[in-house]
Protein backbone atom coordinates (compact mmCIF):
# COMPACT_ATOMS: atom_id res chain seq x y z
CA UNK A 1 0.00 0.00 0.00
CA UNK A 2 2.84 2.38 0.81
CA UNK A 3 4.47 1.83 -2.55
CA UNK A 4 1.18 2.64 -4.31
CA UNK A 5 0.87 5.88 -2.39
CA UNK A 6 4.53 6.74 -2.98
CA UNK A 7 4.12 6.18 -6.72
CA UNK A 8 1.49 8.95 -6.92
CA UNK A 9 3.30 11.28 -4.56
CA UNK A 10 5.27 14.19 -6.05
CA UNK A 11 9.04 14.36 -5.69
CA UNK A 12 10.68 17.50 -4.33
CA UNK A 13 14.16 18.91 -4.46
CA UNK A 14 15.65 18.19 -1.05
CA UNK A 15 16.25 21.90 -0.32
CA UNK A 16 12.64 22.69 -1.28
CA UNK A 17 11.28 19.97 0.99
CA UNK A 18 13.46 21.17 3.87
CA UNK A 19 12.04 24.70 3.45
CA UNK A 20 8.47 23.36 3.39
CA UNK A 21 9.03 21.27 6.52
CA UNK A 22 10.68 24.17 8.36
CA UNK A 23 7.72 26.44 7.54
CA UNK A 24 5.29 23.80 8.82
CA UNK A 25 7.45 23.35 11.92
CA UNK A 26 7.36 27.07 12.74
CA UNK A 27 3.61 27.20 12.15
CA UNK A 28 3.06 24.21 14.42
CA UNK A 29 5.18 25.82 17.14
CA UNK A 30 3.23 29.08 16.86
CA UNK A 31 0.02 27.06 17.27
CA UNK A 32 1.55 25.41 20.37
CA UNK A 33 1.56 21.99 18.68
CA UNK A 34 5.02 21.14 19.92
CA UNK A 35 4.78 17.40 19.26
CA UNK A 36 4.15 18.04 15.56
CA UNK A 37 6.93 20.64 15.49
CA UNK A 38 9.34 18.12 17.04
CA UNK A 39 8.40 15.45 14.46
CA UNK A 40 8.98 17.96 11.65
CA UNK A 41 12.31 19.00 13.20
CA UNK A 42 13.39 15.35 13.24
CA UNK A 43 12.38 14.98 9.58
CA UNK A 44 14.45 18.04 8.67
CA UNK A 45 17.45 16.61 10.54
CA UNK A 46 17.01 13.30 8.73
CA UNK A 47 16.95 15.07 5.36
CA UNK A 48 20.01 17.18 6.15
CA UNK A 49 21.94 14.15 7.42
CA UNK A 50 20.95 12.10 4.36
CA UNK A 51 23.50 13.78 2.14
CA UNK A 52 23.05 15.29 -1.29
CA UNK A 53 19.99 13.67 -2.81
CA UNK A 54 18.32 15.58 -5.59
CA UNK A 55 14.77 14.25 -5.54
CA UNK A 56 12.99 13.17 -2.35
CA UNK A 57 9.44 12.08 -1.56
CA UNK A 58 7.97 13.37 1.65
CA UNK A 59 6.90 9.87 2.68
CA UNK A 60 10.57 8.82 2.67
CA UNK A 61 11.27 11.02 5.70
CA UNK A 62 7.94 10.48 7.49
CA UNK A 63 6.95 7.50 9.55
CA UNK A 64 10.27 6.60 11.18
CA UNK A 65 9.59 9.11 13.92
CA UNK A 66 10.46 6.91 16.88
CA UNK A 67 7.10 7.24 18.61
CA UNK A 68 6.08 5.39 21.72
CA UNK A 69 7.04 1.78 21.81
CA UNK A 70 9.37 2.01 18.85
CA UNK A 71 12.58 2.09 20.86
CA UNK A 72 13.23 5.79 20.27
CA UNK A 73 14.91 8.12 22.68
CA UNK A 74 13.63 7.73 26.22
CA UNK A 75 13.60 10.41 28.84
CA UNK A 76 12.85 10.56 32.52
CA UNK A 77 9.74 12.27 33.81
CA UNK A 78 9.70 15.91 34.77
CA UNK A 79 13.02 17.76 34.69
CA UNK A 80 14.59 18.25 38.09
CA UNK A 81 12.72 15.34 39.66
CA UNK A 82 14.56 12.16 40.53
CA UNK A 83 12.77 8.88 40.08
CA UNK A 84 12.09 6.94 43.31
CA UNK A 85 13.08 9.89 45.41
CA UNK A 86 12.35 9.22 49.06
CA UNK A 87 11.25 12.09 51.19
CA UNK A 88 13.57 13.38 53.86
CA UNK A 89 12.46 12.84 57.40
CA UNK A 90 13.32 15.64 59.69
CA UNK A 91 15.05 14.56 62.84
CA UNK A 92 14.20 16.33 66.03
CA UNK A 93 17.12 17.74 67.91
CA UNK A 94 17.22 16.09 71.31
Amino acid sequence: AQSAVAAGEPEYESAELIMMLEEEMLEAAQNLDFEKAARLRDQVKKLKAGGVRQKVRRSEVEGDGGGRGSGGERRAGMPGVRANKKSKKWKKAT
